[in-house]
């Protein structure tokens, strides 16, 4: 139901921190506590569905950043086309165009 692996380096929690240890401490408080069976599959399935949500944001973020950097690479690379056409340099844009593909 749950991917519980742990999180890398420098993810921003605490050292020996992972969703692993985080999830068998809930278990270990909802054992000392009695939960009932439904209630511990209505919070895991509560926190894959906001895991889920966190990542579909960081992806759509990213994605949205990639769009941005290949709009403006593909201004900069007009930007030099029209000023290698401005001096006649056709054959030298060719090169650098090719590169950068």
């Amino acid at each position: 139901m749950l991917g519980v692996g742990g999180l890398g380096s420098g993810s921003g929690m605490e050292p020996g921190t992972s969703c692993g240890a985080l999830l068998r401490e809930l278990q270990q408080i909802w054992a000392e506590v009695g939960e009932s069976e439904g209630e511990k599959n209505k919070a895991l399935l509560d926190i894959e569905r906001e895991c889920l949500e966190v990542y579909r944001r960081k992806v759509d973020d990213a994605n949205r950043t990639r769009v941005q950097l290949h709009q403006s690479v593909a201004a900069k690379e007009a930007e030099v086309a029209s000023l290698m056409a401005t001096l006649g340099e056709h054959k030298l844009y060719l090169k650098v165009y090719n590169y950068t593909r």
